[in-house]
C-alpha cells in the first residue's frame, strides 16, 4: 500500500488501490460515521476516484445560506416562536486530515474533504 497519502493520486480508482468489495462498505461507512450522513451502500461504485467521490460528497452538503438580520415583527402581528433549526452535524473526533477545530461538515472546504477521504483510505490500507 502507499506509506504516505500525498502518494494517492486522487484520479487514480480504488479499486486500482487494492480496495476490494469488503474494504469498499468499510470505507463508507467509516465516511459515514466521520461526515455525520448516510451515503448510498454503492458510493464507492459508482464514484470510483477521491476526486469523483470529493466532487458527489461536495454536491450532497447545501452551500450555507447568508443569514441576515431577523425581521421585526409589527405591533399588529402576533410573534410566533422561531422555526426549529436542526445544526449540521460535526465531525467530533479530531483526525489529523481535518483542521482543529472541528467545524460542521458542510464548512469542510473540497480540499479538505479530500484529505479526509485520503485519510480514511490509507486507515483501511494498513
Amino acid at each position: 500500500g502507499a506509506s504516505d497519502v500525498e502518494m494517492i493520486d486522487p484520479q487514480q480508482k480504488f479499486f486500482d488501490l487494492g480496495v476490494d468489495s469488503l474494504s469498499a462498505v468499510e470505507f463508507k461507512n467509516r465516511l459515514e460515521v466521520k461526515l455525520g450522513r448516510t451515503l448510498p451502500a454503492t458510493a464507492v461504485f459508482n464514484y470510483p476516484t477521491i476526486e469523483a467521490l470529493v466532487d458527489f460528497l461536495c454536491g450532497q452538503v447545501p452551500a450555507p445560506t447568508p443569514r441576515g438580520p431577523a425581521p421585526v415583527p409589527s405591533p399588529a402581528q402576533p410573534t410566533a416562536p422561531p422555526p426549529a433549526v436542526t445544526p449540521a452535524p460535526l465531525v467530533t473526533a479530531p483526525t489529523p486530515a481535518l483542521p482543529s477545530p472541528v467545524r460542521p461538515v458542510d464548512e469542510l472546504t473540497e480540499a479538505e474533504a479530500e484529505e479526509l477521504l485520503l485519510g480514511e483510505l490509507k486507515k483501511l490500507k494498513v
